[in-house]
């Protein structure tokens, strides 16, 4: 990707302009106060400056968001070990191709789409897989690659049961065993499609919480009470329009850019992982539904899983306050979320609170990992205001919705 030039944009100036992911997984800022005209010129930023096709967001003073796609020819830089020449591909040669990240950090891949256009250096975050449709997989970076059968209609094929057989002298395979009366099928589940797989119900009794593909997790952050005085001073301090935490009573800005400001600050704050406030809990969230979570709750796709805070975490009242990455909700809401006080498998499910939700952030720091997510509360209501001196609390997620 090269230069980008924005000649003139709808909206109110000035502007804050991000290049995402096709996506809209991973957004990262160009500039944060602009005004288009005259022409505004740019690089995108690492690590999509080497991809062929991304996202430009322009949000306005406002908060209303502009999005606009851009691609380039494929003009790749030729190496020792790689020398691309792409041709249109036939639907026939479109493969599922299957990237596994088991590592610490972002990996990525390069890949032939089912149009013949090279797509390079696709981002695969630390402990994600990601599916694609195409062919000619290369540069592995941190990733495990794998070819899988055709694609159909440009969409890894649907998951099916595959037996596990025992070799005999009999030329086709059957699901009835002759020769080995103990051989007992083994399920394993392929997922459907891309990044953001469908929901897929896999009603099969032999899967278990460890044969269930996750991408990914939610963060529970726990604001005490006790801790107003000094999350509102560093908020006020570092010039928060309006957000000075939970815990005095103020809830984040409307607007799009605020917003987004606000939450940057506010995970920054120390406490959160300099033991001042109690350790953000973490959730898979998983992408295909089947089987059961370790509290033996059904595991739902795009619902994280059950996950407890032991009694005494943290001995007064505390807002209890979900971040999800936005593409693990399949790009929808966390509409509703499970609580209990006492048992983890009777629940209570409570609505999150829209206003908070509609709006994403992209963080930038290093308190968790810096992708777009959307915040779950039920702030103003007193929902997940909870007391955890004597009593364990446990969260799953409940409903997502569009």
């Amino acid at each position: 990707m090269t230069e980008i030039q924005i000649t003139g944009a709808t909206g109110t100036p000035p502007y804050s302009v991000y290049v995402c992911d096709q996506t809209l997984s991973y957004c990262y800022l160009v500039t944060g106060s602009t005004t288009i005209p005259p022409t505004f010129t740019f690089n995108p930023p690492p690590p999509l400056d080497g991809a062929v096709s991304i996202i430009v967001k322009i949000i306005d003073s406002t908060g209303c968001e502009y999005f606009e796609p851009f691609s380039c020819p494929v003009t790749p830089t030729p190496t020792p070990t790689y020398t691309p020449t792409p041709t249109p591909t036939p639907t026939d040669l479109c493969y599922c191709i299957t990237a596994v990240n088991t590592g610490m950090t972002t990996g990525s891949f390069y890949y032939v789409d089912c149009d013949g256009v090279l797509i390079e250096k696709i981002p695969v975050p630390a402990d994600m897989t990601i599916y694609v449709c195409g062919s000619n997989p290369t540069l592995p970076d941190q990733v495990s690659i794998t070819v899988g059968g055709l694609c159909i209609s440009n969409s890894c094929p649907d998951p099916t049961p595959t037996p596990t057989t025992t070799p005999t002298n009999t030329p086709t395979i059957s699901l009835t065993p002759t020769n080995t009366p103990t051989n007992t099928p083994t399920i394993s589940v392929t997922p459907t499609i891309s990044l953001t797989p469908t929901n897929t119900p896999t009603n099969t009794p032999t899967v278990t919480p460890s044969s269930t593909p996750t991408t990914g997790f939610a963060y529970l952050i726990i604001e005490p009470l006790t801790a107003s005085t000094s999350i509102g001073n560093y908020m006020y301090s570092n010039s928060s329009p309006q957000f000075f935490g939970f815990s005095n009573t103020t809830q984040p800005s409307v607007n799009a850019i605020d917003f987004d400001n606000e939450l940057n600050l506010y995970l920054d704050y120390s406490g959160w992982t300099n033991g001042e406030l109690p350790t953000i809990i973490t959730s898979n969230v998983p992408q295909v539904t089947g089987g059961v979570d370790s509290f033996g709750n059904p595991i739902v796709s795009y619902n994280f899983e059950t996950v407890q805070v032991s009694a005494g975490t943290i001995s007064t009242n505390a807002w209890y306050t979900w971040l999800i990455p936005i593409g693990l909700t399949n790009f929808n809401y966390q509409s509703e979320i499970d609580v209990s006080l006492s048992n983890p498998n009777i629940f209570t499910s409570v609505l999150t609170e829209p206003t908070i939700s509609v709006n994403t952030f992209t963080y930038t720091g290093s308190t968790i990992p810096p992708v777009t997510y959307r915040v779950y509360t039920t702030y103003p209501s007193n929902d997940f205001l909870l007391d955890n001196t004597l009593n364990d609390i446990y969260f799953r997620g409940s409903v997502v919705s569009p």
